[in-house]
């Protein structure tokens, strides 16, 4: 699987959340710099992605793949 680096310009923290929307129920937060693994690219905006236990959906512009300097 691809990994990928949770990244953001404000904030320490990025939500994984239930289903593709800025509005679904949130998981659980991310920590700026933590990698996850790519499970599925959704849509140009999100993507599908596990961290440890939780697998859910983060927007594509908070990832960064870790060999690219950007995935969107």
């Amino acid at each position: 699987m691809t990994k990928l680096i949770v990244v953001a310009d404000a904030g320490g923290t990025v939500n994984l959340r239930q289903s593709p929307s800025k509005t679904a129920s949130i998981i659980t937060r991310i920590t700026i710099k933590s990698e996850v693994e790519l499970i599925e690219k959704t849509s140009t905006d999100w993507y599908k992605v596990k961290y440890g236990k939780y697998e859910g959906y983060m927007m594509a512009k908070y990832l960064k793949n870790t060999e690219q300097k950007s995935i969107s």
